[in-house]
């Protein structure tokens, strides 16, 4: 006890003096020196006890003495130990203090490695944002430096994080950033492996030029290398590349390369790869080779699975699966497709998990098993509706960055060119008044003269800098008409891509039977043309970042009255502000309307009585809004719970509300009334 009572009095004087803004520069000394010597020679033992031992004394020594440097060195000792213990949170805070000691005696470049350490520690455990903050020190610490590799390195794992992220621009930035750091050490093989990373970027991208080049600069870089794993992923990464361009011959022969490669340095897990790409070839061929494809892939599998490969291993099942219910063996194709869904889904692969249900779908309906069938028919709609929002807000963010990172550099070169103008003009000015001086002195009939080639050279001068600043502004001008444009076709196209999606749901359910996968369907149309209308507004407004809610009801209200209020005599009221919302906001809040609005009419109203319907949207509180819809039915069950309600579209209005930070309640008063208590996309800003 009395070990820890010791090191927690010594760091809290530490950080008093740390925080003193007290600085000196590295003193040396030769007891210190000593210490350190011993705890290295200790962490080749492999001795934890010995070490904290022999770490707390360098501590309480360089404490005493009051050098910053050593104070670094002993808190840095203590982020290695607690990292190698996986004590994370000990091992962060330890590696933050010893980077702000050895920053306080000006050593930067020790300074800068503690920093990257702890931002290192907390891209493992997931701290994805402090991870980048303590890079991002560590970067600007090293700055001051020789150190690029470090700093390359901090670069490299930034832009793995933005890549994880979507954000690909981002992750393209920091890539070339480390590039250009591990280009001063002539290091290629982190430049060959970044350009792989890079090539790996684009194909997210979907910019298959670039991806092209970036394999080939990698492939160019590590062949200056000894030969690696490495190499042979940019031959299989390149292959895949071609396959999907239609390159079969150059496909071939790069992953013949890979393999080359793979079984010289013993890669097994780079075979695993080879193998996949192979049968990946096979099953897109016209016509397929399934026989192939189920050949390859039963050699991938195991590979995968003995090198704990999960998500190689799920795609290698959803292959194989497709191979096997192609070839008619659908009940072989099940139990490969079961376990490549399991795997995802403990794993969170949304993508593969995708594909296999799609898969799975078919497989079910193949043998006619209908519960099966409408199980993973919900299933893929429900992640494809996710999956499909989710890549369109990454291609947008995409857009509107490019957008941002091009209208920055013209307003720079714009800012440039007023600056150099201004120097020359104010250059000329003294040398027209130098000139002037003389011409007075010894010529006074010039004057009227030179001040008419003056007024002809200032207002030439004049007309051309106005020219060059209109050029730059309709430059501007255009690139905002192309941005409003560009925002007006992505919704137009949304739009249609719904559109399109309730067409082929439409097509499919002719040839369905069984109602509840009708019903299924027919509800899943109803909330894809929930989601197309919001974008038909957003095409339509003149303003495309927000939507006129009251028009949004009253068309949804009368699109759903055609559907479902056909013989019914019916009385809609709206009561909707004047309140516009952006589609952040709009798309959950028109999907829970739809949903209520469709309850109703299935279950409130009838043919016989006069039926009433009552929508409202008004401000609730300063921050927040309230959604009432109202009808005239029986109302639900007197023991109905609505927060264990097992109807699907009950389940789904109540997570949209929370999406919005909102409740979600239901009282009977003369008919169903529910009420949802949400916030829009500002309030909830405002909260985060």
């Amino acid at each position: 006890m009395k070990f820890y009572h010791k090191v927690l009095i010594i760091t809290f004087l530490s950080v008093s003096f740390n925080f003193s803004g007290f600085s000196e520069t590295i003193k040396k000394d030769s007891i210190a020196e000593e210490m350190v010597a011993k705890i290295d020679s200790v962490i080749k033992t492999k001795s934890s006890d010995k070490l904290k031992e022999l770490n707390a004394e360098l501590l309480l020594y360089a404490t005493t003495i009051n050098n910053y440097y050593y104070l670094g060195k002993a808190y840095k000792y203590y982020g290695n130990y607690y990292r190698n213990n996986q004590n994370s949170d000990s091992a962060i805070y330890f590696y933050r203090i010893a980077g702000s000691n050895f920053k306080a005696c000006n050593d930067f470049k020790n300074a800068g490695e503690s920093y990257i350490y702890a931002g290192y520690v907390n891209k493992i455990i997931g701290n994805k944002d402090e991870a980048i903050e303590d890079y991002l020190i560590g970067i600007d610490l090293l700055e001051n430096t020789d150190d690029v590799f470090w700093k390359g390195l901090a670069h490299d794992h930034i832009g793995f994080i933005f890549f994880k992220q979507g954000n690909y621009f981002k992750a393209l930035q920091h890539y070339q950033l480390a590039i250009n750091d591990f280009s001063l050490l002539n290091d290629n093989l982190n430049i060959g492996n970044l350009y792989n990373k890079i090539g790996i970027t684009y194909r997210k991208t979907k910019d298959k030029e670039k991806e092209e080049q970036a394999y080939l600069m990698s492939i160019e870089y590590l062949l200056k290398t000894d030969t690696t794993s490495n190499l042979g992923q940019a031959y299989n990464n390149l292959a895949e590349l071609y396959i999907d361009n239609g390159r079969v011959q150059e496909a071939l022969q790069m992953l013949e390369d890979a393999k080359y490669i793979f079984e010289k340095v013993g890669y097994t897990k780079g075979l695993c790869g080879y193998y996949a790409v192979l049968g990946y070839y096979y099953i897109e061929k016209e016509p397929p080779e399934y026989a192939k494809v189920i050949d390859y892939m039963t050699k991938s599998i195991p590979i995968a699975e003995e090198q704990n490969d999960l998500r190689q291993l799920a795609d290698a099942t959803y292959f194989l699966g497709q191979a096997y219910l192609f070839s008619d063996r659908p009940y072989k194709a099940l139990k490969a497709l079961n376990k490549g869904y399991k795997i995802a889904l403990d794993n969170q692969f949304e993508h593969e998990r995708l594909q296999i249900s799609y898969v799975l779908y078919e497989a079910y309906k193949h043998i006619q098993n209908s519960k099966k069938t409408i199980e993973y028919l919900e299933i893929y709609t429900a992640l494809n509706d996710s999956i499909l929002n989710e890549n369109k807000l990454k291609e947008f963010t995409q857009l509107d960055m490019s957008f941002k990172f091009m209208h920055k550099q013209i307003s720079d070169s714009i800012q440039q060119l007023q600056k150099e103008q201004r120097l020359v003009f104010n250059h000329e000015q003294e040398l027209l008044k130098q000139y002037h001086i003389k011409i007075i002195l010894f010529f006074s009939l010039g004057i009227v003269l030179l001040v008419a080639i003056f007024i002809y050279l200032y207002a030439k001068r004049n007309r051309k800098q106005a020219v060059l600043l209109n050029e730059k502004n309709t430059i501007i001008n255009t690139a905002l008409d192309e941005k409003v444009l560009l925002l007006e076709e992505v919704h137009h196209r949304v739009k249609n891509n719904f559109q399109l999606v309730s067409s082929l749901l439409e097509l499919q359910s002719k040839e369905i039977v069984d109602e509840k996968a009708l019903k299924t369907i027919s509800e899943g149309q109803n909330r894809v043309r929930a989601m197309a209308l919001i974008h038909q507004k957003l095409y339509e407004s003149d303003d495309i970042k927000n939507i006129d809610f009251k028009d949004y009801c009253t068309l949804l209200i009368d699109e759903l009255t055609s559907n479902y209020g056909l013989g019914k005599t019916i009385e809609t009221e709206v009561d909707v502000e004047s309140q516009h919302f952006d589609i952040d906001t709009a798309i959950p809040l028109g999907l829970m309307l739809n949903e209520l609005i469709v309850n109703a009419f299935k279950y409130a109203f009838n043919d016989d009585d006069e039926n009433k319907l009552f929508v409202s949207i008004k401000t609730h509180t300063d921050s927040n809004y309230i959604l009432i819809v109202k009808d005239t039915g029986p109302g639900l069950p007197v023991a109905f719970n609505i927060s264990k309600t097992k109807s699907l579209g009950l389940r789904l209005v109540r997570r949209l509300a929370k999406q919005l930070y909102g409740t979600f309640e239901y009282r009977y008063d003369n008919g169903s009334t529910f009420s949802i208590i949400f916030k829009d996309t500002f309030q909830i800003e405002e909260l985060e």
